[in-house]
């Protein structure tokens, strides 16, 4: 998924649905994709205890990039997700002043609460 991540977030425009558009030219693009690619296959090929992974056969493996592949196609519905859902969502963590707008701050709200 994390490869197919890379592809989509390519293009994060408005209208912008091509993900492929110019990849082939972008050298370090694909350079730090095969690198991704590599580690991630070392890791689960030979990583054993130490990652807690252990080698996949060829229909694991297939199975897999067919999962991941999937994140092309969420892509596409993701952009279709009006952005003005999100206006009153902020990823700053700042103290409110009254008076000011109410924004729902994300860090303050998925932080757990302490419980004894």
């Amino acid at each position: 998924m994390q490869v197919f991540n890379q592809i989509n977030a390519r293009m994060l425009e408005l209208g912008e649905f091509n993900v492929f558009k110019g990849m082939m030219d972008n050298k370090p693009f694909l350079a730090i994709m095969v690198v991704t690619i590599l580690v991630q296959l070392l890791m689960v090929e030979f990583g054993g205890r130490f990652v807690k992974c252990w080698p996949l056969n060829t229909m694991q493996n297939i199975f897999c990039i067919v999962i991941g592949a999937g994140e092309l196609i969420w892509g596409i519905f993701v952009k279709f997700i009006p952005t003005g859902l999100f206006l009153n969502l902020s990823l700053e963590d700042r103290n409110q002043k009254e008076g000011t707008e109410v924004k729902k701050y994300l860090s303050t709200n998925i932080k757990p609460t302490k419980t004894r």
